[in-house]
């Protein structure tokens, strides 16, 4: 074994300095023959000839090669194992495992030959660096010039060889071989290079800018520059885009939209470097595809790195896009003929790609690639995501975003919202519309209008906005799925849904003529519509809806609905999905209409409605149609149908005629006396002291007592009433509700003697008889000066502190029917006593819940209830007394 001993001379290496030239400057300064050094090193014997001098030493040194050339030259191993090329392996280079030589149809590998700077040459004594032999480097940034390729005599390209191993080697010289060589002797060019003169470049010249943006990446290894922004790349996927788009550009022969943004200086020398190489290699070997592999001269690689860095640092994909279509200067080219520009490339070049294309896309493709997002990309060929989506899409896509969506001049609703639905399915997808339509349940499955929407919504303004829309819901569906499973109710069976009994009962309840069986085909199909997201025209033979005269008259039955109607109706859809075991879902959901907040699209946003102006033209002694409605507000019918729909117009206030031609005084009637309230009171007082109490006729309450069932009582009944009345009553009605002795007598018809028996006898304690009484003490607090003026409007009529105290329980809660619950009333009678207060106090006091939306106060109703808790002192004592 032999042993290594340290060189008599050292020198240490630059920083970034090649190892070969390194190397090849200890030997000249030692003055001697290269291979003499190489044995020196350890790293080849005079037995092994061939491996003496490896010719991989510039490419890759083993890790004890490099330990036995830092301990001949008392140099760092780390440093040594810097100077070769693997040092950029898998950043600027790959590197074949099976050979371990340099890739060069990748990442623009070159196998051998390196550039150089003449002005470095000279001041650094010939030292040739690293980076030079990258097919990345071609301007030397401490200089600002482009790197020369060739030597100025000879022409011929500089480091293609090992050094001559019986030589002494010339730094700064050519070791080409001369043309004057003769067989058996290779005697060598030996020019001294720093005699080149490459093109000198002024400072922020994009060629050298461009330079420094590359080598930093290189030294990173993650691209973050430009487009990748907001979207960092591995160095390797970057390099590939920039390979592929050099490429393209010089290809296309740096088409003229693209030359015009190249610095002329630049562009001169590339000209002349070409013909210079065409004249060199001959007419028959000019490449064939230019810059496929690394190019042969720094002007070449220096225009081509510069044209595609010119696309790839534009701050976003959509300014890159547009700088690619100079690139491609109306060359005819498909998204998928794109893929075939080059493997590896990242996914942010995809996106540019696809969104300077976009404009040759068909509407249908936009969509399927994403053409409208930031990062479009290809879509998913499983059609997976279009699957997993569907349970979140409802068959006719929900009416506020629809709405959005539609130019207002749309004449068919009916068939643009479903197909805007089978649109959001194909998003991402190579899903065919036409099968989207069939797993959303569409009517539009064999129609060709769906194929024709998106060409429609193309040649409108907004078509760029509307991808954008799609394209958000899309993306929040895919990241949070829709709180219904529309698929789950699409296969409901909807046969029984509001049998006629059902309907009757509803109608009797909410004061609703029912109209035969039209009337209830209508609101079973809407009541369909609204469960299952389909079209009426799906719905069960029974009640599906056909004809254009039932469709219009479904559409404007909303005019009719009521607050309590739908409430009702809202009431049965939810026994109805309860009775098919769904149970963990709301009965309807829309996405949030925030989402797409600033987009510039054609149609109306239905938070814009002044809802107050819709119910007051609507409940018009008579009541226009939706048509005059929409014109009065310069509106879309559709707008005003779903305002209608989904905000009922309260029941307007009618005169003592018409409560009574249209039953209406029943209705008033059932509001006040539910069923068990009404049992309740009957078991108490009987059917004439009820009518005269309520102020109606005897024949109104014995027709409300049939219709809740209630058997008659007997005259004994009344005679008997007194032995009648039991310890938890009488507990209930004097202690616990405070009423008085003779307010109990009145109702029960005892004498007021008799009920003090009875409580003296249940051992009830009475309160004391000293002081004024309890009615003219309730009327003392409803009279007081204490009490805050805005409510005095309210506080002189029976009951008006029970509704006060109601209607501020009512305000902790998020609707109606959970505040109704909360305080243990049916909800038409808590909204009767809200109704009543709005009225005696001449404003709205509630905004009442909306989908997505709790109920909340208007700016009248907070007085109202600040007032309300000013009197936490007096609310108890009205409460109990009324209750």
């Amino acid at each position: 074994m032999t042993t290594l001993r340290t060189l008599p001379i050292r020198i240490p290496p630059l920083p970034g300095e090649a190892l070969d030239s390194w190397l090849e400057t200890q030997a000249h300064l030692l003055h001697t023959p290269f291979r003499d050094l190489i044995q020196a090193l350890g790293l080849g014997t005079e037995q092994d000839d061939q491996r003496w001098h490896p010719r991989d030493l510039t490419i890759r040194i083993h890790p004890q090669q490099a330990a036995a050339v830092a301990t001949v030259t008392r140099t760092d191993p780390d440093t040594i194992l810097a100077m070769v090329l693997a040092h950029y392996d898998q950043r600027a280079v790959l590197f074949d495992p099976a050979t371990g030589r340099v890739e060069r149809r990748r990442l623009w590998g070159r196998g051998s030959g390196s550039r150089y700077c003449p002005e470095c040459l000279a001041n650094n004594g010939g030292r040739w660096m690293l980076t030079w032999r990258l097919g990345w480097s071609y301007v030397c940034l401490t200089h600002r010039r482009l790197l020369a390729d060739l030597c100025p005599s000879c022409g011929r390209l500089q480091r293609r060889t090992p050094h001559p191993k019986y030589g002494i080697p010339a730094p700064g010289r050519c070791t080409s071989p001369r043309d004057d060589a003769v067989a058996g002797s290779k005697p060598r060019c030996g020019h001294d290079l720093i005699t080149a003169h490459p093109l000198p470049l002024p400072d922020g010249h994009p060629a050298v800018t461009g330079q420094r943006v590359i080598l930093e990446a290189i030294e990173n290894g993650v691209a973050e520059f430009g487009a990748y922004r907001s979207a960092p790349q591995p160095i390797e996927a970057a390099l590939a885009d920039v390979r592929v788009l050099a490429h393209r550009a010089l290809f296309h022969a740096l088409p003229a939209p693209l030359a015009a943004e190249m610095p002329t200086d630049l562009t001169r020398a590339w000209r002349h470097a070409d013909e210079e190489e065409s004249r060199r290699r001959g007419r028959n070997n000019t490449p064939t595809r230019p810059g496929f592999m690394a190019p042969t001269r720094a002007e070449t690689t220096a225009l081509a790195v510069t044209a595609a860095l010119h696309i790839l640092r534009q701050p976003d994909t959509r300014r890159a896009a547009a700088e690619l279509e100079k690139l491609l200067n109306g060359s005819e080219i498909t998204p998928t003929a794109a893929l075939h520009w080059g493997k590896g490339i990242s996914p942010v070049l995809r996106a540019i790609q696809l969104k300077a294309l976009a404009p040759r896309m068909l509407p249908v493709r936009e969509l399927r690639y994403r053409a409208a997002s930031d990062f479009p990309r290809d879509p998913d060929p499983t059609e997976s995501i279009s699957r997993r989506r569907a349970c979140s899409i409802p068959s006719t896509l929900w009416p506020s975003w629809a709405l959005r969506l539609s130019p207002p001049q749309t004449r068919y609703p009916r068939m643009t919202w479903p197909a805007l639905s089978c649109l959001l399915m194909i998003i991402g997808s190579r899903m065919e519309i036409g099968t989207a339509a069939g797993h959303l349940g569409s009517s539009l499955e064999e129609s060709d209008f769906i194929a024709r929407l998106p060409t429609i919504l193309r040649d409108e303004p907004g078509w760029q906005a509307i991808q954008s829309a799609l394209l958000r819901l899309a993306d929040h569906l895919d990241t949070r799925p829709a709180p219904i499973d529309y698929d789950r109710r699409r296969a409901l069976d909807y046969t029984e849904l509001l049998p006629e009994a059902e309907w009757r009962r509803i109608c009797r309840e909410t004061h609703t003529r029912p109209g035969g069986e039209w009337r209830r085909r209508i609101v079973r199909g809407l009541l369909f519509e609204r469960i299952s997201s389909l079209s009426a025209d799906h719905a069960p033979a029974a009640f599906a809806c056909s004809d254009s005269g039932f469709r219009t008259a479904m559409a404007d039955f909303v005019v009719r609905t009521t607050p309590h109607l739908a409430m009702a109706l809202d009431e049965v859809a939810h026994c109805f999905l309860r009775d098919r075991g769904v149970t963990n879902e709301p009965l309807t959901w829309e996405p949030p209409l925030d989402l797409i907040d600033g987009l510039p699209l054609p149609g109306p946003d239905v938070r814009t409605v002044d809802i107050g102006r819709v119910h007051a033209l609507a409940r018009q002694r008579d009541s226009p149609p939706v048509g005059t409605i929409a014109h009065e507000l310069c509106t879309t019918i559709e707008v005003i149908r779903y305002v209608l729909k989904h905000h009922p117009a309260p029941e307007r206030e009618h005169t003592r005629h018409e409560l009574r031609a249209t039953g209406g005084v029943r209705y008033r009637l059932r509001q006040a006396l539910p069923a068990p309230e009404f049992e309740a009171l009957y078991d108490t007082i009987p059917l004439e002291e009820i009518a005269r109490r309520h102020g109606v006729s005897q024949g109104v309450v014995n027709a409300l007592r049939e219709e809740y069932g209630i058997p008659v009582k007997s005259a004994s009944w009344w005679r008997n009433l007194p032995d009648r009345v039991s310890r938890e009553w009488l507990t209930e009605q004097y202690v616990d509700r405070r009423r008085t002795i003779k307010d109990i007598a009145v109702e029960t018809g005892a004498s007021k003697t008799t009920i003090t028996r009875w409580a003296r006898e249940y051992g009830i304690p009475l309160r004391s008889r000293g002081g004024v009484s309890h009615d003219r003490a309730l009327k003392s607090i409803l009279d007081d000066q204490a009490v805050p003026p805005i409510l005095r409007p309210a506080t002189g009529t029976p009951g008006a502190g029970l509704r006060l105290a109601r209607f501020a329980a009512a305000t902790r809660y998020p609707s109606i029917r959970s505040a109704a619950h909360g305080v243990g009333l049916h909800s038409h009678n808590l909204v009767e006593q809200i109704n009543r207060l709005e009225r005696d106090l001449g404003a709205q006091l509630l905004h009442r819940a909306q989908r997505n939306h709790a109920m909340r106060l208007t700016e009248f109703g907070e007085q109202v209830l600040e007032a309300i808790e000013a009197l936490a002192d007096v609310l108890p004592e009205l409460q109990s007394a009324e209750g």
